[in-house]
């Protein structure tokens, strides 16, 4: 985690979850007669009828409703796309940075090496 730090990255596994979301944003907008909307729209009435279905578009739900996004799925529009997807961005990178610093303040190393560790992801907000 430190390493993320210090050169002011996120992991790959978080700047995914960007271009997860990004394919999403396509799906979403695109015509009615490609056949991965219409896939899209079979699984998305199918986790909406079965309570406990668990498919991508679940996955996909879940995901946006972690980084507090729940209201676009609901209405399946993000308005400015370009917007959404800064906001996603950030938000991706807040959680990240949280996360690593919950894990931080709670590790059993010395609290001087924990003060520094914190203080290089405060960079990683700057960058």
């Amino acid at each position: 985690m430190i390493v993320y730090g210090e050169i002011g990255r996120i992991s790959h596994k978080a700047s995914r979850y960007y271009d997860i979301i990004n394919y999403w944003v396509k799906q979403v907008h695109s015509s009615d007669n490609k056949y991965i909307k219409q896939v899209y729209e079979l699984l998305r009435s199918d986790i909406e009828t079965q309570r406990n279905c668990i498919n991508w578009c679940s996955l996909d739900r879940d995901l946006i409703s972690t980084l507090g996004f729940y209201e676009i799925w609901l209405y399946q529009d993000v308005g400015n796309v370009k917007l959404f997807l800064l906001n996603v961005k950030q938000r991706i990178r807040d959680h990240f940075i949280q996360g690593c610093s919950g894990i931080l303040q709670d590790s059993s190393r010395p609290t001087f090496i924990n003060t520094l560790q914190i203080l290089v992801f405060n960079h990683i907000k700057k960058c």
